[in-house]
């Protein structure tokens, strides 16, 4: 609240404002982390699924696969590089990993039926 205050009257010194500026880049780097465990997965399975399927089919179910790994993979790596304790990293990634599967399975037969037809 001290901080608050002396931002507002314009007086704080510069030790504060490296703290300040270095909360905010801890800040930035965690949700950049959020991001990767929530959006990239997805992100990389759509990219995969639209280039693998369009114009011409041209890879096979093991790719698929082999999609479905390197995302969760990226995930996983966010995971691990965050600043929790390693327990609370090992329970994350127990849990992370079979409910991602699960929803990028979906995610792809909801998405190729959308876009391409080709439904189950």
């Amino acid at each position: 609240m001290r901080v608050i205050l002396l931002r507002a009257r314009g007086v704080l010194d510069s030790a504060t404002r490296r703290r300040s500026t270095a909360a905010l880049d801890l800040m930035v780097r965690t949700n950049r982390r959020w991001l990767a465990i929530t959006i990239g997965p997805m992100l990389i399975v759509a990219v995969y699924l639209v280039l693998s399927r369009w114009p011409v089919r041209w890879f096979s179910s093991w790719s698929d696969y082999v999609a479905l790994g390197i995302a969760v993979s990226l995930g996983a790596l966010a995971i691990i590089s965050l600043n929790i304790t390693v327990g609370s990293k090992i329970l994350l990634l127990v849990i992370y990993v079979p409910i991602v599967l699960t929803i990028l399975v979906y995610f792809s037969m909801v998405f190729v039926c959308g876009l391409f037809g080709d439904c189950l």
